[in-house]
């Protein structure tokens, strides 16, 4: 429940964000179709990077080396 509402705060202030940025008057619907445009598009790179952040994590070799497999010895 609590991420949902993180989700959604944040995806307000980015609207907030882009409105005041661009100078948008939500009245005219000139302006609400560059809002539309924009926010879709700035959704859109933030689902990219953030799945290109993800497959980043997993490509990791995240289990750690031994003794034998780094050269050390005791």
């Amino acid at each position: 429940m609590k991420l949902w509402v993180i989700v959604l705060i944040f995806l307000v202030v980015g609207s907030f964000l882009i409105v005041k940025a661009n100078d948008l008057d939500m009245e005219k619907d000139s302006d609400r179709s560059t809002f539309l445009f924009k926010f879709s598009s700035w959704a859109g790179d933030l689902f990219g990077n953030g799945k290109a952040l993800v497959g980043h994590a997993i490509a990791l070799d995240w289990l750690p080396q031994s003794d034998e497999e780094n050269g050390t010895s005791e």
